[in-house]
């Protein structure tokens, strides 16, 4: 039997497996290699990107952003570019969406305003992408792969702390049983107007414009937007488009703020007062309304300086453990209930079951001095229909102080303690309108699933009246609705589960602005390798 010898076959074998070995260290050069030189790029990206965000950046929020603007950032940021990879050439773009600098071995976009932007405003934040479509392989031509495209885009932009004026809170909800979910928590309808000043609006899920009228709108003051969290759906409250106002899309859901609602005061019991005499302290605050201009309109008079106290009813702070009108709520003669502030200034009033009116409610109309706080507990309903009987107008004014005339607002409410009613925020802001949480209705990680908001409707506001509510109305698992034609409408920040405004009316809200510089940095739009962000 003859023996074969192996020599030669483990020679080639160990060839191949060499040959095999080079072939991957080679390749592993390579790739490498194309990591480093992306991570250059990336820093690159960054620097241009910030460099041309900086001439973004105006003296206030609300400075627009104009044409020179833009130009100065693409500029600015092609200028950083070219100071790493061709220091010392000269560079123009024509097409800032695809510019080849000289040499042909690069590629780069500038786009202001950003086609994507996270946590920016898009107008203020510059997008660059630099690409090397033809980048040199060392060894993995070996492997058919003798050139790589290599490209990294960053987005940087001026972010501003949000300056929320109306939030609501209520988060995707599941719409029975079609898989589908109900994304419309704030919502205008019938010809209404809002106008926020100064702030920003908040959902957690999406706002809707529900008539096609086109009469419908929120107006935001510039620099200033639209915040929705919903994963499911782009803008709701398009047409038009684009989003007017501009809105951005969040990626956590806006949380109860905190704000301390005041324990009811269940040993200081509220009252109707019953002397109505010129002298009391009712006929004096009627007497002081009607001598002011901006209140004069809406008080009967039995004569020409003198308030007609058969049709003026007046409250006192404390606790009301059922409606000081039940009973009364189609009958009372009333053209309007004031909210008095007792002798040492206490200002609260607690209505554990609720209070309903259809005439003028005035509180807190004293400019500088201590105002007044309504609460009412989330079971029950605070439904002011000023629809009002009389020959005057009607009126829903709490806290307005002078300012209906062109002063000052009242000062934040006193409680039964000496405490300033206000929230835990600096500034700390007066608050006027209270509605106790829900426990069920919670913004926590998701959708609360034992929130029954169809029975969260405290706060009813309806009718034909003026419309001043000063400071702010936190009514975090209410489901509020604002129905009115009022004529000329004040209010200032709200916090609620729900809100729909309807019927017509025109309101202003007016926010704490934050008319800081604000911070430019790198957003979040774009991670390594993003396709949305090329």
């Amino acid at each position: 039997m003859t023996l074969r010898r192996s020599d030669g076959q483990s020679l080639v074998l160990f060839a191949l497996v060499l040959v095999l070995l080079v072939g991957i260290s080679a390749l592993v050069v390579d790739v490498g290699l194309k990591y480093s030189t992306e991570r250059r790029y990336q820093a690159i990206a960054d620097a241009a990107a910030l460099a041309g965000a900086q001439e973004l950046q105006p003296a206030n929020r609300s400075t627009p952003v104009t044409s020179a603007m833009q130009e100065a950032a693409r500029v600015a940021a092609l200028d950083a570019i070219r100071d790493e990879l061709m220091p010392g050439v000269a560079a123009t773009c024509t097409d800032w969406s695809s510019c080849e600098l000289p040499g042909g071995q690069y590629t780069v976009s500038i786009l202001t305003p950003s086609p994507v932007c996270v946590d920016c405003a898009p107008e203020r934040a510059v997008q660059v992408t630099i690409t090397e479509p033809r980048h040199s392989n060392s060894f993995a031509g070996v492997f058919g792969q003798s050139t790589w495209a290599l490209s990294r885009t960053s987005v940087a932009g001026l972010s501003f702390g949000k300056s929320y004026t109306i939030v609501a809170l209520r988060p995707p909800q599941p719409n029975g049983s079609s898989g589908m979910y109900d994304v419309r928590d704030l919502r205008l309808t019938g010809g209404t107007n809002v106008y926020v000043h100064d702030g920003d609006v908040g959902s957690n899920s999406n706002m809707v414009y529900e008539d096609v009228s086109g009469n419908t709108r929120l107006h935001l003051t510039t620099g200033y937007r639209m915040y929705y969290f919903d994963p499911y759906n782009a803008p709701e409250w398009t047409p038009p488009a684009p989003a007017d106002p501009p809105g951005s899309r969040i990626g956590t859901l806006i949380k109860d703020p905190g704000y301390v609602i005041p324990a009811a005061p269940t040993t200081v019991p509220g009252s109707l007062v019953t002397d109505e005499a010129a002298g009391s302290p009712c006929g004096l605050a009627a007497a002081t309304l009607l001598a002011d201009p901006g209140y004069a309109p809406y008080i009967p008079v039995s004569a020409a300086t003198v308030p007609d106290m058969a049709k003026i009813t007046c409250l006192a702070p404390g606790y009301f453990a059922t409606d000081p009108f039940s009973g009364r709520y189609s009958s009372l003669s009333s053209d309007v209930v004031i909210l008095l502030n007792d002798a040492a200034g206490h200002g609260l009033f607690w209505f554990g079951g609720g209070l309903k009116v259809q005439s003028s409610l005035i509180g807190g109309f004293v400019a500088g001095q201590p105002g007044v706080a309504l609460v009412v507990p989330q079971a029950a309903e605070l439904n002011v229909n000023t629809s009002g009987g009389g020959s005057r107008p009607t009126a829903l004014m709490l806290n307005a102080g002078a300012a209906a005339n062109g002063g000052a607002e009242a000062s934040p409410a006193i409680d039964f303690a000496g405490t300033r009613i206000v929230t835990n925020t600096d500034p700390a802001i007066a608050m006027t309108l209270m509605v106790t949480r829900d426990p069920a209705c919670v913004v926590s990680g998701g959708t609360p699933t034992l929130c029954d908001d169809r029975s969260n409707d405290a706060i009813k506001i309806a009718g034909q009246s003026r419309i001043y509510l000063a400071g702010v109305q936190f009514m975090p698992s209410d489901s509020s609705t604002i129905n009115s034609s009022a004529a000329t409408g004040y209010i200032g920040q709200i916090w609620t589960w729900t809100l729909k405004y309807s019927g017509g009316v025109s309101l202003t809200q007016q926010g704490v602005a934050a008319e800081g510089p604000g911070r430019i940095r790198i957003d979040t739009a774009c991670s390594p390798g993003d396709a949305t962000c090329r």
